[in-house]
């Protein structure tokens, strides 16, 4: 078992990003501390097509679903029910929350999941793609939780990748619809998890209520990819807040990927970016081998605490949201 500080070179609410790299046993002033316990993992093969962009799967759920390469499964912990909510009334699913729900097959199984099928001529076992992103339209009503399980390369209870989760969604009872994106960097999706792709578990502490659900595959980049924070809509040249952008594109980065921060704290009109919610390096799944620098690392990249923010500028990873943060490793900022 080794211990790994991660930690973030700060003045005040002001932080500078370079290329420092912290692992292991650097004493240095800590803000995070992780115990990390290595874990073995069996990992599927795949072959990966010449890239070419397929349609986005998708489904409308409701008394008929419209259903376009995503497709609804029922029986066992998976039966849901039609509802009409909203106004004007809309159509949409709800899952059990423990509850037995009526079933074609009868069944009398409390019930917990919306499960989900994609067409296996768009992907199968890792083919095209592992990165996708998966969209759910959900009604945000209470302050319960609920996560994906999916088909994964690798990990998960069983360790072979099956039923893996996601970081949690915690509702906060607006009453509107919103939408919970889940990037994922390792879908295999070989109908392996009960003949299904991945399902969404209501984790038994209330009922989710869906719209829409998305499935977008994503193209896999040749080797690790660099993903700048300004192409998800942060701009050190404004005073605009910056979090929910940054957010964004850490939540996209995969193991081995960098995030950078565009440079620019000795040029005129730079105004650095403004944080006013805390960014969270590790916000979904636990990862690993991640960057996060400036493009120029002579000339910092400014990340800067607006006066609402309460509490960090930055933290390692969301406690309430990641299910396994003792798997973070790596973390280089």
């Amino acid at each position: 078992m080794k211990r790994t500080s991660f930690s973030l070179l700060t003045i005040g609410l002001i932080v500078l990003l370079a290329s420092l790299f912290f692992h292991d046993s650097t004493s240095v002033r800590s803000l995070s501390q992780v115990t990390i316990t290595p874990t073995a993992f069996n990992y599927l093969p795949f072959v990966a097509k010449n890239w070419s962009p397929p349609p986005t799967l998708s489904i409308l759920l409701g008394h008929n679903n419209v259903e376009q390469g995503l497709f609804l499964d029922y029986g066992g912990d998976m039966d849901t029910e039609v509802v009409s909510v909203g106004s004007p009334p809309t159509e949409a699913r709800r899952t059990g929350n423990s509850q037995v729900l009526p079933s074609p097959d009868g069944n009398q199984v409390a019930d917990y999941y919306m499960q989900f099928r994609a067409d296996d001529g768009a992907i199968f076992a890792g083919d095209p793609t592992t990165r996708i992103r998966i969209e759910v339209e959900y009604l945000d009503q209470g302050t319960d939780t609920f996560m994906i399980q999916y088909d994964a390369l690798s990990g998960g209870p069983l360790g072979d990748g099956r039923f893996k989760d996601t970081g949690s969604v915690i509702k906060t009872d607006t009453g509107r619809f919103q939408t919970a994106v889940f990037t994922l960097c390792d879908a295999y999706f070989a109908n392996r998890d009960h003949g299904a792709d991945f399902r969404i578990d209501d984790r038994g502490d209330g009922a989710e209520i869906i719209r829409r659900v998305t499935v977008t595959l994503l193209p896999l980049p040749p080797g690790p990819a660099v993903i700048n924070v300004d192409s998800c809509g942060a701009s050190p040249w404004d005073t605009n807040p910056d979090s929910d952008a940054i957010q964004t594109c850490v939540d996209r980065a995969c193991n081995g990927d960098t995030v950078t921060f565009t440079s620019g704290v000795h040029s005129p009109g730079y105004q650095g970016y403004r944080v006013d919610k805390t960014i969270f390096l590790v916000a979904t799944t636990a990862k690993s081998d991640l960057t996060f620098t400036s493009t120029d690392p002579a000339n910092h990249a400014l990340l800067q605490a607006t006066a609402d923010l309460k509490g960090f500028v930055v933290r390692l990873f969301a406690r309430s949201r990641v299910p396994n943060p003792g798997d973070i490793d790596d973390i280089t900022i």
